[in-house]
């Protein structure tokens, strides 16, 4: 942060406006992104582009691979859509490559920004202009292209998208722990609280209980804490954490401390036991140096004693040294300088009577006299009591003589506090440090490594002082893995993240390796200061890139937000120069060479003078005075354009003159009683809080949006308020809440397991009752513990029935249930339990008819779940228990934010109340922002971590009052954390589409003065006394007439004194961009339109707001219905007895094979024994006994004693183990059709467990699924089938009947084999029926099955289960071959195999020609299949 008060941008430097195809890639750049002008979609077009084009190495340049780039995020979820992002842009491409090679399509056809794209590709790769390439030419290059982007597609799981944690610890831990001196896979883990509490003891043993030479009893009074575990140490080691520096050596010990005592004097000590030891001496010496004049003023004092103060009911008054003259008398309180005055005389008195009094003490006691600095404001003919103008003293020279001396002992004890407070700040933060360093002993003995501590290593690794090399050698492997970077969201990067990026590519060394990153953010967006976010590290690295002649380019086109919206925005936040400084400022011509370079035709438009309105120079700077220089946040707000789509969705009033480009910026003015003095802050919060219900019931009541090509009613979910705090949203949902209108808090802070109070986190009400009730399971025979659950919100008793359940005989069967529920949580896990008790309660419909109990049951069961999720890795409810607690309690877990945020699914059709903090990156419909004008002084405002401008880097001051460059510690904090909020504005004011709903506050004494930010715009200050209609007065000017009044707005100066007297803010139309709303009187008796759900009514939707197409579906569902009898054999699967079997007499009807039980419920034994005896490979499936004992072993999934009865005797249940043991062996070792690698057939039993995937599930997108163009597929494979076997008559197969739809297809593979084939390795897919076909092994022949395949339509099974293994195949094998690769699809029918037959009977073997998978993969992907046959023509 600069002090300077020059032109933004190193004097009128503009940035380029990004084109995706002349972006240079062989640079580094730094891409400033506005809010919504498609961010995300830039660097996945930039991942294209690297992907075939490349970057130059030498003279050429070389394709990168998916894995050779580096995109870097902040969050796991941001990671996760970034990847989905660019694979989806990846797909797209090569679909149009793919098509232009085939001669479906060309270049002029494809869309931009992609058509430009492509065009640059084919240029460079040809080296020649378009025009002048051959289309013969164009193909073998778009081919070229396809090749590179299937493989990136194909090989992106392994692609480097990931957070900036995930990958700092890939590079330090996993690929080059040898090059970076770490120990290899250490664990990167949320949680190193038990380290750091082991750190903390150990810490303070070592101060405390070691013979170390430290006077600890002065030490610990210096302290003034004596837990070590306690607030005062974890809040200084959190602050110190974040000005650790990555030298250990620099600075402070490794920390960017400042002000420290005699900094600059004396110079600092090696280690930190050292200073903390001299610190201590130092300490001693100021006491003793103070107690020999204190002893001495004591004395002399000592006479006074009984004088000075006395007591007359009760009360404190002045003493006999203080009697007055005749006539005189004492204000009505006597004490100058009120309290701290009075406190001090006490304590005066308390140390003359005190025989052992000591300065320690005394010192101590002095200096927690609230506000005791004061005292050294009295003058010296001031006296400690307040006399009325005739008094006076009876006895004046005594009274001066005393106060002589006391003012004399009040002047050293300041002097002394003030280097002795030092010294005590100093301290704590001595002993945090060595908290700190003794942490990172402990983690490297546990081996493992936090989040921030992973980033920082890495950094330290990369500037290695010790063996500079080593880190050089560092930086250039990770360079030459990930030539290319790319760090999304740069503004929220911190120094560390600086500090290693700088290292690797924003340096002469990553310039001659060709390495490059490209930094993608928007300063004006950075709002995570509280997570340790620096906006000047942001700065640093843009100053870089120049200094390395790379680019800046920004992105200037908004395709978010409406029209009005973007200008209004623009309106807000645009600079306009002071008109005093625009002279100068033309003759300025400095930097001119440097500037024409950077302007080119591309750049940005010039802005608009505008000074006719109020101006505010640099926005984003926050400035309480033009005349004083000002804190440069180096960030410069260019306009953003609108996009050339025309406003196909808008907002307006029903009664709105305007609808095609209605105002979409709302300004309320919210007026208070007395505008001069700060109202109480529960008049603030709820008076706004009342209008902003107000209007967003006129918005559901009289809105409307504009769609689609119809209009319709605004529905909650269309509005969105933005708050800054958990108490803000409290009155906003009380007063949304009065007028019936239902609402849901989103917060980045807020849990399931935790809620926000106060600013405080606490515990959940639904975690409470969880804990209520383990705790209640765990000891059930504690009537304390189970009175206290039964009282719980949980059970909602009233207060009738809780006294009558907590009576003997009801308390028993309470102890018995939990009893019972701590049974089957001990069996099956908590989520059971959980289950049974609020069954046994029926709590499900209790919970549900109280207010907010959906809300309530949602969060039960997602913690339930949450406790279940630990049940294999904490064994036991008492250990359970253990862990929930501390997790809830003490917030010591690694639970991930996504495992532990609310499920507010069901929520998202109410109103949405969230904080701006958790807004951005989103978008809705409407926004009201209501409390940005600003009621309370910043959180922040007390902090000692600030960015030092001198030493650049941020720091910590002991010494808040240090001056720096001119501005005190705490005027920096200040400013910057005021800087921070204006920053908040632009991202509440762009979240929206299509409007802003902004309020004012007419108070002028609130500690964030909207006329000393960017909403200066919208207001102006103006007399209480002024009418709307008053004169035209000398200062103000009006603006051009809105359709009833003028509006006068100040352009005298820039300078606002703080609270200027008799004034008030008023709001300013601007007819053209903003519109301040009238209150309306809203009829009472108009309800609100049924998408708001009303207590006790139904909710209904828009028609058409629901997809009725979109499902998951499944093979089941979709030939539900379609079995038949076309071959006129009954071979459907039923559940049929044993003695409904087959009348075939053949000598087979005897195996157990035709007798074992028939239906799904024997299917599923046979399916679970196949399952687990290939995932054996310890079961020698070749040898009877072996398989005998397995069988004997798995009999405990007999849920239906299939196999034997509990009635059979051990020789009955041992005779039919061994008959399903020969079964499972003919099952296993019978010849399949594919040959094997030595000549024979292929069986079961060759397979190892690693040659085979069981059970493997699947899920696949169906975009736009025409079940017409399926049945058309099902035809041809019917026909290609059936010609296989000479039938005397062909069946026609009927149709599936279903209706088209979209969303998703799952299902599970029985197996996937590979199998070593006489052609080489191939993959099978397997799948087992249990279907009766007859009581012989002839039943079972391949046309037979055929028939029941068709019958039972399984050919539907067989075509998807191949897509699904082909789509598996194909993304998981290099160079997949269809024909090599793919074995085909074997059904085998249990009942029918033996392993003595040549090929088996039994199994029905088919591959289905790759043209007809690819045919049923388009039909899935939605593309029009014009190949089909006529069965589904026009049916696209």
């Amino acid at each position: 942060m600069s002090n300077t008060n020059v032109n933004k941008q190193d004097n009128g430097f503009k940035p380029k406006q990004l084109n995706l195809a002349s972006f240079d890639l062989d640079k580094s750049s730094m891409i400033e992104a506005s809010a919504g002008t498609g961010k995300t979609f830039t660097i996945s077009n930039l991942v294209v582009r690297l992907l075939i084009e490349g970057i130059k190495k030498g003279n050429s340049s070389e394709p990168l691979d998916i894995e050779n780039i580096l995109i870097v995020t902040f969050t796991n979820a941001a990671a996760s859509d970034l990847r989905a992002r660019v694979l989806q842009k990846i797909h797209e491409c090569r679909i149009s490559f793919d098509q232009i090679k085939n001669g479906g399509k060309t270049i002029e056809e494809l869309e931009d920004p992609f058509k430009d794209v492509a065009i640059h590709c084919f240029e460079k790769y040809s080296h020649n202009i378009i025009d002048g390439i051959s289309i013969d030419n164009i193909k073998n290059v778009a081919s070229v292209f396809s090749r590179l982007l299937t493989r990136a597609e194909r090989n992106i799981d392994r692609a480097s998208i990931s957070t900036i944690h995930s990958f700092c610890n890939k590079a330090l831990n996993q690929i080059y722990s040898f090059e970076a001196g770490r120990a290899f896979n250490v664990n990167l883990t949320q949680d190193i609280s038990l380290e750091q509490k082991e750190a903390k003891l150990a810490v303070w043993r070592s101060l405390f209980y070691n013979d170390n030479g430290f006077d600890r009893d002065l030490l610990l009074n210096l302290l003034g804490f004596t837990d070590p575990e306690g607030d005062t140490l974890k809040n200084a080691v959190k602050a110190i954490e974040k000005v650790r520096l990555i030298d250990p050596n620099e600075c402070y010990y490794g920390f960017s401390v400042k002000s420290y005592y005699e900094e600059g004097v004396k110079k600092l000590h090696k280690t930190p036991d050292e200073r903390l030891k001299y610190l201590l001496d130092t300490a001693k010496d100021l006491y003793s140096d103070f107690e020999n004049d204190f002893f001495s003023k004591l004395e002399s004092l000592k006479e006074y004693k009984d004088q000075i103060i006395s007591f007359a009911d009760g009360n404190t008054v002045p003493g006999s040294l203080y009697e007055l003259s005749p006539g005189g008398s004492f204000h009505s309180n006597p004490f100058n300088k009120g309290l701290p005055c009075k406190n001090f005389l006490n304590l005066l008195v308390s140390t003359l009577n005190n025989d052992s009094a000591d300065t320690i003490n005394y010192i101590t006691s002095f200096n927690s006299i609230d506000k005791i600095v004061v005292l050294s404001e009295i003058g010296s003919d001031e006296h400690f009591f307040k006399v009325k103008k005739s008094g006076e003293f009876k006895d004046s020279q005594k009274v001066r003589d005393f106060e002589e001396i006391v003012k004399d002992l009040i002047s050293a004890s300041f002097e002394v506090i003030t280097e002795i407070e030092l010294i005590k700040l100093e301290l704590t933060t001595l002993v945090a440090i060595k908290v700190i360093l003794k942490t990172d002993e402990l983690c490297e003995r546990d081996n493992v490594i936090s989040n921030d501590e992973v980033l920082r290593q890495l950094a330290v690794a990369l500037n290695n002082n010790k063996d500079k090399s080593r880190g050089d050698v560092l930086s250039s492997l990770l360079r030459k893995r990930y030539p290319v970077a790319m760090i999304d969201e740069f503004q929220d990067t911190d120094p560390v993240q600086f500090a290693i990026f700088s290292k690797l590519y924003l340096n002469q060394d990553a310039i001659d390796e060709s390495s490059h990153c490209y930094l993608i953010g928007d300063p004006k967006q950075s709002i995570y200061a509280f997570r340790g976010t620096d906006i000047n590290s942001y700065n640093k690295a843009k100053e870089l890139i120049l200094e390395n002649k790379g680019n800046v380019y920004t992105l200037n086109t908004n395709f978010r937000s409406c029209q009005k919206i973007i200008e209004g925005v623009n309106e807000i936040f645009e600079e306009y120069e002071d008109p005093k400084n625009q002279k100068s400022a033309e003759d300025s011509s400095a930097n001119k060479e440097n500037i024409e370079s950077q302007n080119s035709a591309d750049s940005l438009p010039e802005k608009k003078d505008h000074t006719a309105y109020q101006y505010v120079e640099h926005p984003f700077d926050y400035y309480k005075n033009s005349e004083e220089e000002h804190l440069d946040s180096k960030i410069q707000f260019e306009r953003v354009n609108c996009s050339d789509k025309p406003n196909s969705v808008r907002f307006y009033f029903k009664d709105d003159s305007s609808k095609e480009i209605p105002i979409c910026n709302y300004i309320r003015e919210v007026s208070f009683a007395d505008s001069q003095e700060k109202p109480k802050a529960n008049d603030y919060y709820g008076e706004i809080a009342k209008f902003v219900s107000l209007d967003v019931k006129r918005c559901l009541l009289e809105g409307k949006i504009f769609e689609n090509g119809e209009e319709r009613d605004v529905k909650p979910s269309d509005i969105t308020i933005l708050v800054n705090d958990a108490k803000e949203n409290s009155f906003i949902q009380d007063a949304l809440k009065k007028q019936s209108i239902q609402s849901v808090y989103f917060s980045d802070r807020e849990s399931v397991l935790n809620s926000e109070k106060n600013d405080k986190i606490t515990a959940s009400e639904e975690a409470t009752n969880i804990i209520y009730l383990m705790e209640a399971m765990c000891d059930n025979t504690n009537s304390p513990k189970v009175n206290r659950l039964l009282g719980s919100s949980l059970l909602r008793l009233s207060s009738e029935k809780f006294l009558d359940s907590i009576k003997s005989d009801k308390l028993d069967s309470e102890i018995t249930l939990l009893r019972a529920c701590r049974d089957s949580w001990e069996k099956y896990g908590f989520i059971t339990a959980f289950s049974q008790y609020i069954y046994q309660h029926d709590l499900l419909c209790t919970i549900l008819e109280t207010d907010g109990g959906e809300r309530a049951l949602s969060n039960y069961f997602q913690i339930a779940e949450i406790v279940q999720s630990v049940n294999s890795k904490v064994v036991g409810s008492n250990a359970q228990l253990l862990w929930f607690k501390e997790l809830v309690l003490n917030n010591k877990g690694e639970l991930s934010e996504d495992i532990t945020k609310k499920h507010l699914e069901s929520e998202q059709s109410l109103v949405k109340v969230m904080t701006i903090h958790k807004s951005k990156g989103l978008e809705f419909p409407i926004v009201f922002t209501p409390y940005e004008s600003g009621f309370m002084a910043l959180k922040s405002k007390d902090s000692a971590v600030y960015y030092d401008p001198d030493s650049k880097k941020v720091s910590y001051a002991l010494d808040r009052d240090n001056k720096i460059k001119g501005k005190s510690v705490k005027d920096l904090v200040e400013v910057a954390a005021l800087q921070e909020q204006e920053r908040l504005l632009y991202v509440a004011l762009t979240r929206a589409k299509l409007a802003n709903f902004i309020t004012l506050a007419s108070c002028v004494s609130l500690e964030r003065k909207p006329y000393q930010s960017p909403l200066k715009k919208l207001i102006s200050l103006v007399s209480k006394d002024d009418s709307a209609d008053s004169k035209e007065k000398p200062s103000k000017r009006t603006t051009k007439k809105s359709k009833d009044k003028e509006v006068g707005i100040d352009t005298t100066k820039d300078a606002v004194v703080d609270d200027p007297p008799k004034t008030q803010l008023k709001a300013v139309e601007n007819p053209d961009l903003f519109k301040k709303l009238e209150t309306v009187e809203l009829d009472e008796c108009v309800e609100l339109q049924d998408s708001i759900s009303q207590e006790g009514e139904v909710s209904s939707l828009d028609k058409g707001s629901v997809d009725n197409s979109f499902t998951v579906t499944s093979y089941s569902a979709i030939t539900s219905g379609a079995h038949n009898d076309m071959f006129a054999s009954s071979v459907d699967e039923k559940e049929t007895s044993v003695e409904d079997g087959d009348s075939d007499d053949s000598k087979d009807k005897d195996l157990i094979n035709f007798n074992f039980a028939k239906g799904s419920t024997a299917g599923s034994f046979l399916h679970k024994i196949m399952e687990i005896v290939l995932a054996k490979d310890d079961v020698d499936k070749t040898d009877k006994d072996s398989l005998y004992n397995f069988v004997n072993s798995q009999l405990k999934y007999d849920f239906y004693h299939l196999v034997s009865k509990p009635s059979d005797d051990e020789d009955a249940k041992n005779e039919k183990i061994v008959a399903l043991s020969s079964w499972l062996y003919d099952i296993l070792n019978a010849n399949l059709l594919p040959k094997a690698k030595d000549g024979d057939q292929v069986k079961l039993s060759n397979l190892k467990a690693l040659d085979c995937a069981r059970e493997l599930d699947y899920f696949l997108p169906c975009k736009d699924f025409k079940v017409r163009v399926l049945n058309g597929i099902c035809h041809d494979f019917y026909e290609s089938e059936v010609k296989a076997f000479e039938m005397l008559s062909v069946p026609e197969l009927p149709d599936l009947k279903k209706s088209n739809f979209k969303g998703y297809m799952n299902g599970s593979l029985d197996l996937v084999a590979k199998f070593d084939t006489e052609t080489g390795p191939m993959f099978y897919m397997i799948d087992y029926k249990s279907n009766y076909l007859g009581n012989s092994f002839s039943q079972y022949t391949q046309q037979k099955i055929l028939k029941s395949i068709f019958e039972s339509r399984y050919d539907v099974q067989i075509l998807f289960y191949s897509l699904a293994l082909y789509r598996f195949l194909k993304t998981t094998l290099p160079n997949f071959s269809y024909e090599k690769d793919f074995g085909g699809v074997m059904y085998l029918y249990l009942r029918g195999m033996n392993s003595f037959d040549a090929r088996s009977s039994g199994q029905f073997y088919v591959k289905p020609s790759e043209a007809l998978i690819e045919r049923l993969d388009r039909l899935f992907k939605g593309i029009n299949d014009r190949t089909s046959n006529n069965s589904d023509a026009g049916e696209e």
